[in-house]
């Protein structure tokens, strides 16, 4: 999937695009687990980059996620998600890009 906008001195993000895949039951045993992997891309446009000034935003960052769902009864899921960003905003407080590292969890009830 991807989008691009010929006004990029306008917009936000100039272009995007991202992709993905998912394995079902990637476990022996466990046929209703799920394992994905994704890229993203975000190019941002020129008049956002120039508003944040020179060591605001980076000029594209990308993001790899990782994720398993676990089908742990009929009713009860549980879903881990690991993203790094790669090249985003300054940190403010070393004033560098650094990869960050998101780490989150998800339960979902079915009722």
């Amino acid at each position: 999937r991807g989008g691009i906008t010929p006004q990029s001195d306008r917009s936000m993000v100039a272009a995007y695009a991202d992709g993905g895949l998912n394995w079902s039951g990637p476990l022996p045993g466990r046929p209703d687990d799920l394992a994905g992997v994704a890229v993203s891309y975000t190019r941002f446009g020129r008049d956002f980059q120039e508003s944040t000034g020179p060591d605001g935003v980076a000029t594209a960052e990308t993001t790899l996620e990782l994720t398993y769902r676990a089908q742990m009864t009929r009713w009860l899921a549980l879903q881990a998600d690991l993203q790094f960003l790669f090249n985003p905003a300054v940190n403010p407080s070393s004033g560098t890009r650094e990869t960050a590292t998101i780490l989150g969890l998800r339960a979902e009830l079915t009722f």
